[in-house]
């Protein structure tokens, strides 16, 4: 069980230095995957960049409706 442990998370390591996405729970859990061979990494690279994906994307709206806030309050301070 320990073995299945060190696999994941080299194999975390290496994805993180092939895709460049921070580790994550998720991913975290997909490799231990793969370690117990539930699944391969073929199986799960696509997923993972999908997920990845949407990620960034409520990133990138959660920043915008934050800068969207702020304006509106430095407005309401100024009025």
């Amino acid at each position: 069980m320990q073995l299945n442990l060190y696999v994941a998370i080299i194999g975390i390591m290496l994805m993180y230095l092939q895709t460049g996405f921070r580790p994550s729970k998720y991913m975290f859990a997909m490799m231990s995957m793969v370690a117990t061979g539930g699944a391969t990494l073929g199986d799960i690279t696509p997923i993972l960049r999908e997920r990845e994906r949407r990620c960034a994307l409520a990133r990138e709206s959660q920043r915008k409706r934050n800068a969207k806030k702020r304006a509106e309050k430095m407005k309401q301070q100024t009025s």
